[in-house]
């Protein structure tokens, strides 16, 4: 049974059929539903991975991503600032200057491991010491909340460029994805997904930069996200104990599990408040003016 069958289920005990545009927001209508209410997710595991898989397949209707990437910013920049308890001007703006650079195809110019040094330096690009940005890391450090070391700051370099050949490969994933959306390769996006946030632990564990690794690693995530057609992710402050939760799991005991369930919630809260609600509005606006 595929994603469009199941979700089906989901949102109606009858197996019925609707366009696919019409099946998107009801199935995202439900979700919302469930959240609203406070349903606990463990009773619907299996509906963000195919909500996710049936918003992929549909590459018709995916709106257009300058504006989601646009709205994005607008509404999500100072969540991903509190998360990690950062209120000056400068780095709040300077998260804003980072998803300029990601909305843009400036980031195509470094088009590979290294990109994350750029993301560092522009989130630091409007601060009294902009030059601090984008440097790596030249004291030992602990990682908060699990206890471990991070990477001996002298092995930080050669273990990105380690990784050189790992975000290559996702990046020409993504693409391909991106270019190749349809029910035959749904389940490739869920996997894809997961490799991206494989080496999101990773280079939190590693911990390059003296300071922004997470917003910074956070928007490597979502460049690679674009790259294949899926919204940004952002993290609330409120989530911040289930998200730490999951990310010292992954790192301390290689086990993503968590840390891909918080992630494929977190992608259907984007694609909701991102593109549905967008396209739902609009809809209303076009039905009165055609009254």
């Amino acid at each position: 049974m595929g994603s469009r069958e199941i979700l089906e289920l989901f949102i109606n005990e009858e197996n019925y059929e609707v366009d696919i545009e019409t099946m998107i927001e009801i199935a995202f209508a439900k979700y919302k539903e469930i959240k609203k209410h406070s349903v606990k997710y463990n009773s619907y595991d299996f509906v963000p991975q195919n909500l996710i898989k049936l918003y992929y397949s549909s590459d018709n209707n995916r709106s257009d991503f300058s504006r989601i990437m646009k709205n994005f910013k607008k509404r999500y920049i100072e969540q991903e600032s509190k998360l990690e308890g950062v209120h000056t001007v400068e780095e709040i703006d300077g998260l804003g200057v980072v998803y300029d650079y990601i909305r843009s195809d400036d980031w195509k110019m470094c088009p590979n491991i290294y990109i994350l040094m750029m993301i560092n330096l522009k989130l630091y690009s409007l601060t009294p010491y902009p030059e601090a940005g984008g440097k790596l890391r030249n004291a030992n450090c602990i990682l908060e909340g699990s206890g471990i070391n991070a990477y001996p700051y002298n092995q930080i370099s050669a273990a990105i460029t380690e990784l050189y050949p790992v975000f290559d490969q996702l990046l020409k994933r993504g693409e391909a994805l991106n270019a190749n959306a349809s029910v035959d390769t749904e389940d490739m996006i869920i996997d894809y997904i997961d490799a991206c946030l494989r080496l999101k632990c990773h280079l939190i564990e590693i911990h390059p930069f003296p300071d922004g690794n997470g917003r910074t690693t956070r928007a490597l995530v979502n460049l690679l996200f674009k790259v294949a057609g899926l919204p940004p992710v952002y993290v609330r402050s409120t989530e911040r104990k289930k998200y730490l939760k999951a990310m010292n799991k992954a790192i301390v005991e290689k086990d993503y599990s968590l840390i891909n369930k918080f992630y494929y919630y977190k992608i259907c809260d984007s694609i909701l408040q991102l593109d549905v609600n967008e396209r739902i509005k609009k809809d209303i606006k076009l039905r009165k003016l055609t009254k």
